[in-house]
């Protein structure tokens, strides 16, 4: 990599704000010529408090408003095996390989050479490119304040394997072929004030939306629970949906034909498109690939030697797979399965029923569907600390300057819906380690 970077600022009066950019990358992992990628940016703000018909308004402390426009370019595109892509350090140059080209000559298998993959000698760089505008804020003497962006990224030219036949026998070349949109909101407020001089607080949160789609990608790609198709989110959920249990044979025998066969109190799927077959044809895409939005709140509080600071966080309508056998290689069997799965008896359980079976048996449960999708939304108690620092006419008796003990403790609420198993919402698989809830008590000391 080569870069050179060029900035030019210009301000006039304090009102108004301009700044330029311009960055230039070099990288030999692209051809000659394809090499060199020219990426500038632009912004500008706008001091309205400064301006006469608001300079004498009290209840304006600042207000700006202010937009952006840049570009970045990315030449990521997998330098190995275990990358992204694995299409060696240079992709753009045709190799050949000395692994599984072996011939046989005579009574003996020689070792050959031969040709792995397919290159595209005009690969360039990956551009992302970024508009902003936003509005920043401040009134009544700064007690309250925040901020408002709308934003959208887009990226073109996206550095991915070409779709091509599995019968060429090759492995696909990089091309620059797609695009993706985010467009999404960022919203901080806050409120700060001092009551006296013992006592001052300060509250701030912030919440973000955004959604993601694919502009261009060429054929549908379709993996395990997983789709890339234009129009809808990357890598948005794909399988069957669920259409509860079955609650009896008469049922099974009555219902449209599953992938597995069916059995009293296992998943039932629905049959979409009316055909009387569950098959691929059937999966549909679900919402909850990425959270409706998030946020966060930070809460701070002073009286006298006393400080408390706790900060929150959150995500809704958000969904992640995590599909649990009832029987697991380690002995780890959830309780739920024990209490809560179908049973004659308990015919509106919230899990399939359990039967001892061989695991390719089981497979009847645990095909990719919806039932395994849960709402992963959560409001969590990040962390929180409680302190307390020695008055100084105390400290003026000890060598230390500064003497504060605290008690705090992260992770230790979340709040979330209530699922027979045990799911830590932050979950990106089928199973995944929680959290660790941590209470810690220490003292800082300043000599």
């Amino acid at each position: 990599m080569q870069s050179f970077f060029g900035r030019a600022n210009y301000n006039y009066k304090e009102k108004y704000l301009l700044e330029a950019n311009l960055r230039s990358d070099i990288s030999s992992r692209f051809a000659k010529g394809n090499r060199l990628g020219i990426f500038p940016s632009v912004s500008a703000g706008w001091r309205l408090d400064k301006e006469n018909f608001l300079e004498n308004v009290e209840a304006v402390s600042e207000l700006k408003l202010r937009g952006s426009w840049g570009q970045l370019g990315n030449q990521n595109i997998g330098s190995g095996p275990g990358d992204e892509l694995d299409s060696g350090v240079y992709p753009y140059q045709s190799t050949l390989a000395f692994d599984g080209f072996g011939y046989p000559f005579s009574d003996n298998v020689r070792p050959g050479v031969g040709l792995n993959n397919l290159v595209d000698q005009d690969i360039t760089w990956e551009t992302t490119t970024v508009t902003d505008f936003g509005l920043d804020f401040s009134l009544f003497d700064r007690k309250f304040y925040g901020s408002v962006d709308y934003y959208v990224k887009e990226t073109v030219d996206i550095l991915r394997e070409l779709q091509i036949d599995l019968s060429s026998g090759l492995n696909p070349p990089v091309v620059n072929l797609g695009a993706m949109t985010n467009k999404g909101w960022d919203i901080v407020l806050g409120h700060q004030n001092r009551i006296n001089d013992d006592f001052r607080y300060s509250i701030n949160g912030n919440v973000s939306w955004f959604k993601n789609r694919l502009k261009t990608f060429g054929d549908k790609e379709i993996g395990e629970r997983f789709i890339d198709e234009e129009s809808y989110a990357y890598q948005d959920w794909y399988m069957w949906e669920a259409d509860g249990f079955f609650q009896s044979e008469d049922e099974i025998n009555n219902s449209p034909v599953q992938p597995e066969p069916g059995k009293v109190g296992f998943i039932k799927l629905k049959d979409q498109n009316g055909d009387n077959v569950v098959d691929g044809d059937d999966r549909i895409h679900i919402d909850g690939r990425y959270p409706a939005y998030v946020y966060g709140l930070n809460l701070t509080a002073n009286y006298k030697n006393i400080d408390l600071r706790m900060f929150w966080e959150g995500v809704e309508g958000t969904k992640n797979y995590i599909a649990r056998d009832p029987f697991r290689q380690d002995g780890g069997t959830d309780v739920a399965w024990l209490i809560e799965a179908w049973t004659p008896e308990n015919p509106n359980s919230r899990l399939p029923a359990v039967y001892y079976e061989t695991a390719e048996e089981r497979r009847s449960i645990r095909y990719i569907n919806s039932f395994w999708l849960w709402d992963s939304s959560y409001f969590r108690l990040k962390n929180i600390t409680l302190g307390y620092s020695f008055p100084d006419e105390v400290l003026e008796k000890t060598p230390f300057n500064k003497l504060r003990f605290y008690l705090a403790a992260e992770n230790y609420l979340t709040f979330q819906k209530d699922y027979p198993i045990d799911v830590n919402p932050e979950a990106s698989g089928i199973d995944s380690y929680p959290f660790r809830k941590t209470i810690s008590m220490g003292v800082n000391i300043t000599f």
